[in-house]
């Protein structure tokens, strides 16, 4: 999977902590944190922000919440594409190869009766 899983919040980050002249120190203390390993983390998308941690990001960077959580779902969504594209192969296979049915049984999802006339 290509590694884009966190570029649009670290990009955010980066620039808001830079226009507001703090250190990754500085704004991983005021979220709490001993160190700046969080903040740098972030900041070279080896992560994302846990959404609890939304408000009060937003506050220490002079940030509306909005744009925050707007960057994370985008970077859900990049992750999510990823990934079904990249085990698109295999459900396609596992649709050449099964009947809609076992596909179904398989991924787990559950089989109503009235869906059972579609298959």
């Amino acid at each position: 999977m290509k590694n884009q899983k966190f570029n649009n919040i670290a990009k955010l980050i980066r620039n808001l902590r830079a226009s507001n002249n703090i250190s990754q120190q500085e704004l991983s203390f005021m979220l709490g944190f001993k160190n700046g390993q969080f903040v740098s983390n972030i900041e070279r998308a080896k992560c994302s922000i846990p959404f609890a941690s939304i408000p009060t990001m937003a506050k220490a960077l002079k940030a509306d919440q909005s744009r925050i959580i707007e960057a994370v779902l985008d970077d859900m969504k990049l992750t999510i594409d990823a990934v079904c594209e990249e085990n698109q192969p295999k459900v396609m296979s596992m649709f050449e190869n099964s009947d809609k049915a076992s596909v179904l049984r398989i991924s787990g999802l559950p089989l109503s009766p009235n869906f059972r006339d579609y298959l």
